[in-house]
């Protein structure tokens, strides 16, 4: 594909889901990742995040995906490249600035010994407090909306330990939530969870989009990328296979060019997004 920058489709995502203000704008040039100089996971990747919209990057085990969303939260310096925030280098602004445009939910994120959800959640605001900035109103106000956007209110003063594997997962969006920056990277949210907690877990994240955030997240089920997600970003060893609204990524040969299966794609009765039924493995 030549041009993967999404701007196909650019003019009716902000009909359907309004353009942000200006803030928290993605856009990578030429990246090139990997973990060791004679490694490359990601291979000259042009893309361009969609401000204001739900973008799920999907694809196989080891196509590149998490590592792309590594590079976009500024955990994974590129080989060759860039990854724009606004239009500055992300790579080269403070970390306490970044850390107010972009938010982050990592894989298996690891919970520290004896935390309750309000200390967790707490932790979201670390951007915005310093030594000349203490803890204030507006701060508790953050982690307050955090844990009823959540649902975590009435789980505040339990251990975080202590809570079941989705409880936990939406105690550590609330503390994404808390940071309250524009943009927010989820890798992998739903999974090991079970189908009601996945559901809560992507409903969750459509209505932060409803309140102006952009949310970019690594998804393994194709099916609900296509029904939560206003881009699709299909990745192939390393690559950008196609890119842009659902109903023109997924089609039976994308699928079979990027996870070597053969299926049917049907209209979802209840959302008229793409639903897509495997037959059989190529």
């Amino acid at each position: 594909m030549s041009t993967p920058h999404l701007s196909a489709t650019d003019t009716d995502t902000d009909r359907r889901v309004g353009r942000a203000s200006g803030t928290g704008r993605l856009v990578t040039s030429q990246l090139t990742l990997g973990y060791r100089p004679d490694r490359q996971v990601v291979h000259d990747l042009d893309l361009s995040i969609t401000a204001g919209a739900v973008t799920a990057i999907v694809g196989p085990n080891g196509c590149g995906k998490s590592t792309l969303l590594r590079a976009l939260a500024r955990l994974l310096a590129p080989q060759h490249g860039t990854v724009l925030l606004d239009g500055s280098d992300l790579h080269r602004l403070p970390t306490r600035q970044v850390a107010r445009q972009l938010g982050l939910l990592p894989q298996g994120p690891v919970t520290p010994d004896g935390i309750t959800v309000s200390d967790l959640v707490r932790r979201g605001r670390t951007p915005h407090t310093s030594v000349f900035h203490q803890w204030s109103q507006a701060d508790q106000r953050a982690v307050d909306r955090a844990l009823t956007t959540t649902g975590m209110t009435g789980l505040a003063d339990e251990q975080v330990d202590s809570l079941s594997g989705g409880q936990r997962q939406r105690a550590w969006l609330a503390m994404v939530v808390a940071q309250d920056t524009p943009l927010l990277l989820l890798d992998e949210p739903t999974t090991h969870l079970d189908m009601a907690h996945q559901l809560d877990v992507l409903e969750l994240v459509r209505d932060l989009h409803s309140t102006g955030k952009t949310v970019v997240m690594v998804l393994h089920d194709v099916n609900q990328a296509a029904r939560y997600a206003h881009h699709i970003v299909a990745m192939h060893d390393g690559r950008i296979a196609a890119a842009g609204a659902p109903g023109d990524v997924l089609t039976p040969a994308l699928i079979a060019q990027v996870f070597s299966v053969r299926c049917q794609i049907l209209a979802d009765p209840d959302s008229q997004t793409p639903l897509i039924v495997p037959i059989a493995r190529l």
